[in-house]
Parts: structure tokens; C-alpha cells; sequence
């Protein structure tokens, strides 16, 4: 009890200095960095700390528990691929989606272990094609799960992964399909085609560089006639496979999981390994091409990760985003996710405190072209926030979001179920692949695509206002769209949310900082049901709340 007198009289000076001049010199920290993992306070901790966002609760032996009050939820809708019962894909027993690619017309080539799409024979490769919402099949498919796609300038769709037959022609788990042609062809000559030299060899990434050379990695120790220990590289130009480094320390010494190529042609691998060339990585490495050697992401023994790594993406900035299933990067602590800068050689989180990244591992991760990062595995908690095995990180606000809303965000179904890849088109809209039967409470088979809804807040007017101001939304009742107008008078962080009458949060509209003016939102509620919700709007110390009513 002692303890919980001494917090509770910190908290109260803690909020009467908020009420006084000097608040605007007074910095707090997070209580995220008091935190342990289950919401207590570490032991020893000292400090004043925001507790704005999360509720005291009395945990075991009268200790203060400190848990998140609200859920960050990213408005939007859920739909499947294809109609009816037979969307998605199917027709094997527990079928999953592991592999996407989008090519320039749109349509987005799927992955995976099934025979079926859409209600139509495929042999665990598909096409679907978002304007007319069908599926087709790539001639005969392959004869065994597919794990990576990529696509070339010129269209061609690589595909890796266990199978051992194209077309009905002999194809080493890795091959090209010509959507042009509608033909299959093998990569390398006769029977030394593709990879192997292993027992279960496969194809577990792909990746293209701007040259066209197609980086291939997984489980084999050779590709065409060339020994590569687990990665290699294939030259369309000359139907011929190259290793990546030289002698017998080629390559890795473990299995690869991904690839991902940044603006200057290096190439970063991912997976179980220790060891890159001749140098000790920790299960992700980078490659120069031009050089012809390898290096550490950190330096030390703490470079890298200390468990395997799923995926690799990087972005506009040049910022490679790391996920597996470590809790480690660089010696940083790091849930499952972290981010590595090239440039300073450094690790760090995605999200602070001990609620920083995801809780379990992480599969995939793709970026829409706000810089946002979208994030599939095989969690439920990102950052704090209840998410469904899928959610996204905003960088410019450092915050976790789900993406619906309640126990319905996200991916569900009965038994294991996971998410093993995203992909993002140019409009905006993010397909992910897996193992389930539900995204967003509806009916999708292992394969759904999630439409965000707008999230700019349009400024309005640019004459500093004289008072805060929150209007009531109009038209109301509305359906299925309403716009909420507001006014600052100062710039600062401001947040714009919607609750239902239960007090859920249920979408967040604003979460930025914005200039003094005036500004509107658009919110679209298609997502939601008829009823009565409330919107709040927070800026600096003002807040204020107004009822809407949606009427459907």
C-alpha cells in the first residue's frame, strides 16, 4: 500500500503542474518505460511519467496495474476475393495463402497450398483480377505449394517453392510463367534447372534487382550446375545461376526466408543462418553485389537478431524493416519487428516501451505509399492494441493500429490461424494471404483485401481562430458518411475519435500534430452499424464530445 500512496502522490503534483504556466517547460515520460510486460511497474523505477491513455487497476497483492484504456483502430472496410462460398481459395485440407504479387494491370498472383480458386481448378498458383472480381487459373499450375512470387519488368511471373513440375514439364522449385504466352518455362538447362542438392529442397523468396537478375532463396546447397549454399542469383539474359560470394563460403549456412533489394542494388537476406560468406551474421546479412561480399547489419556479436528472421522490407528512405520471431536487434530489446538504419549502422523499435512491436512472430510486412507500415503474423497484440494477426504502424505518430473494429479486426477462424503475406496496390488497397476463414467478421477463404478509409483531415481555413471549437457533424443522422468540422487556435497534437455507446473506441480519424486553423473530415462509417456513437476531439488541454446518429 505504501508504494500505491507514494505513485498516487506523484500522480496528483504530476496534474498540478499540468494546471500551471509552467506545463509548457515540463517534459514527462512515457509510462511505457515504467512498464513491465504485464502492465506492473518495474522495480526501482523512478520519475514523473503521462499515464494519458491508460487506467489504473489493482493487480495482485494491492500492486498497481497499469493497462491501455482505448484501442487504436484504423477505419476501413473487409472484403473477400470472389463471391459467394466459394471465394478465396480452397480444396485441400487446411489450405493457406503464403505468396502475393501485383503486376502493372493490377491483377495480383497468389500463392500457396491449394487446388482451387474462386471455385475453378488451380494448382496452387491464381490470378485475381480486382476489376471484374474473378479468378484464373496459370495454365496447369505447379505440383507442389508455392511460397514466393515476384514479377519481372516484362511480366513474367516467377514462382518458387517444393513443387517439381511445371505445366506437366520438369521445373526444380523454381519457374517462370509467361502470362503473354499462358506457357511455363524452367530456369537454367535440362535437368539442372532451378535448385536443389538437399533433402526437401525449396524456394522460400524471391526478389529482382534493377538489372533483372533474380535472387532466389531457401532451403538447397545448389542452383543450375553451380553449388550455392541457400541463395543465389539467376541471369535471364543467359539462363544461368551464379552464387552469391566464392569458394565453399558461399552463401549462408542456413536456410533463407527472405529477400529484399534496396535503391542501390544490395541485397539484404533474412532467415535461420549465423554466418554470410565468411563473416558472423545473425540471421540477417547484406550482400554487395559489387564487391562480391557480405557484411553485418551492427557490428559486434549483437549484429543482427538474436532468432529467425520472416521478412525483410525496406523503405523510400532506405530504412530496412526486420520480422521474425526474435526478441532482440542489435542488443536493443524488440518485439518480433524491428527497424535497421544503414546509414548509422543502428537498430531500433517500432513503437517504445516494453509494448513496442507485436507479440508473437511476424510473417510479412508491405508499406503503402504514405509510409505506413502494415504488418501480418501470428499475433494479437501490436503495441498494446488487440490486433487480429494483422495491424499497422504509422510512423509519423509512432502508434499501433487494428485494422476494424472490436473483436472483429482483422483475420479470425477456428484452430491456428496466421498471416503469411501482405501486398499493397496503387490504390491503396491491402490484400493479405493466410490461414483463415474470416477477415473483418465476414466470410474469406485464406484470402481478403482491406480498403482503409480516407484519413487526411482537410484544412479548411488558415485564420488562426480565437477559440476551440468543435461543431456538430453534418448531415445528422447521416449514412453512410458524415463530416466533423473543428477549429485550434494553436498548434498542437490533436486526436479525433469515435466511440460507441458503450464507450469502445471504434475508429481514430485525427492522431497528429496540426497548425492553428480550421479543419473538416469526411467520415465514412460503412463499416459500422445503425446507431448512436460519439466523437471526440482532444487538443492540448481542450476536449470536448458531441453525439451523431448513423441511420441506415
Amino acid at each position: 500500500m505504501k508504494s500505491i500512496f507514494i505513485f498516487l502522490i506523484s500522480f496528483l503534483i504530476v496534474n498540478f503542474i499540468n494546471t500551471s504556466i509552467a506545463q509548457e517547460k515540463f517534459e514527462q515520460r512515457p509510462i511505457e518505460e515504467a512498464l513491465n510486460p504485464d502492465g506492473t511497474l518495474r522495480q526501482g523505477v523512478q520519475g514523473s511519467f503521462k499515464v494519458e491513455g491508460y487506467q489504473m487497476l489493482t493487480g495482485a497483492n494491492g500492486k498497481p496495474l497499469f493497462m491501455p484504456k482505448t484501442q487504436n483502430t484504423l477505419s476501413g472496410t473487409w472484403e473477400p476475393l470472389g463471391t459467394g462460398a466459394q471465394n478465396g481459395v480452397g480444396g485441400v485440407t487446411l489450405p493457406y495463402v503464403s505468396a502475393f504479387a501485383l503486376d502493372g494491370a493490377g491483377r495480383i498472383y497468389v500463392g500457396g497450398l491449394f487446388t482451387q480458386a474462386g471455385g475453378i481448378s488451380a494448382n496452387y498458383v491464381a490470378r485475381f483480377d480486382p476489376a471484374t472480381n474473378t479468378w484464373s487459373a496459370l495454365g496447369t499450375g505447379v505440383n507442389g505449394t508455392v511460397l514466393a512470387l515476384a514479377i519481372d519488368k516484362s511480366g513474367c511471373v516467377y514462382v518458387g517453392g517444393s513443387f517439381t513440375q511445371i505445366g506437366g514439364i520438369s521445373a526444380s522449385r523454381v519457374a517462370c510463367f509467361d502470362p503473354t504466352t499462358n506457357t511455363w518455362k524452367a530456369l537454367g538447362i535440362s535437368s539442372q534447372n532451378g535448385v536443389g542438392g538437399t533433402s526437401n529442397p525449396r524456394v522460400n523468396a524471391i526478389a529482382i534487382d534493377n538489372r533483372g537478375h533474380i535472387y532466389v532463396g531457401g532451403l538447397f546447397t545448389q542452383a543450375g550446375n553451380v553449388i550455392a549454399n541457400r541463395v543465389a542469383r539467376f541471369d535471364p539474359s543467359t539462363n544461368t545461376w551464379s552464387s552469391l560470394g566464392t569458394g565453399v563460403q558461399n552463401g549462408v549456412n542456413n536456410t533463407v526466408n527472405a529477400i529484399a533489394i534496396d535503391s542501390s542494388g544490395h541485397v539484404y537476406v533474412g532467415g535461420y543462418f549465423t554466418q554470410a560468406g565468411s563473416v558472423i551474421a545473425n540471421r540477417v546479412a547484406r550482400f554487395n553485389p559489387i564487391t562480391n561480399d557480405w557484411s553485418t547489419l551492427g557490428t559486434g556479436t549483437q549484429n543482427g537478431v538474436n532468432n529467425y528472421v520472416g521478412t525483410i522490407e525496406i523503405d523510400a528512405t532506405g530504412n530496412i524493416y526486420v520480422g521474425g520471431g526474435f526478441s532482440q536487434a542489435g542488443g536493443v530489446g524488440a518485439n518480433y519487428i524491428a527497424r535497421f538504419d544503414p546509414v548509422t549502422n543502428t537498430w531500433s523499435t517500432i513503437g517504445t516501451g516494453v509494448q513496442n512491436g507485436v507479440n508473437n512472430g511476424v510473417n510479412t510486412v508491405a508499406m503503402d505509399g504514405a509510409g505506413r507500415i502494415y504488418v501480418g503474423g501470428a499475433f494479437t497484440k501490436a503495441g498494446g492494441v488487440n490486433t487480429n494477426y494483422v495491424a499497422l504502424f504509422d510512423p509519423t505518430t509512432n502508434t499501433w493500429n487494428s485494422l476494424g473494429t472490436g473483436s472483429q479486426n482483422g483475420v479470425s477462424g477456428s484452430g491456428s490461424i496466421y498471416v503469411y503475406d501482405l501486398a499493397i496496390d496503387n490504390a491503396g488497397r491491402v490484400y493479405v494471404g493466410g490461414l483463415f476463414t474470416q477477415a473483418g467478421g465476414m466470410s474469406a477463404n485464406n484470402v481478403a483485401r482491406w480498403t482503409p478509409s480516407a484519413t487526411n483531415v482537410e484544412q479548411i481555413g488558415y485564420e488562426v481562430p480565437s477559440n476551440y471549437l468543435l461543431s456538430q457533424n453534418y448531415p445528422n443522422p447521416f449514412n453512410p458518411s458524415t463530416t466533423i468540422s473543428f477549429a485550434i487556435p494553436n498548434s498542437e497534437f490533436v486526436t479525433l475519435k469515435v466511440y460507441d455507446v458503450l464507450g469502445r473506441e471504434v475508429a481514430t480519424l485525427v492522431n497528429e500534430n496540426l497548425n492553428a486553423g480550421s479543419y473538416s473530415y469526411n467520415f465514412d462509417a460503412s463499416n459500422l452499424t445503425s446507431g448512436v456513437y460519439f466523437y471526440k476531439l482532444q487538443a492540448g488541454r481542450y476536449s470536448e464530445t458531441k453525439k451523431m446518429i448513423l441511420s441506415r
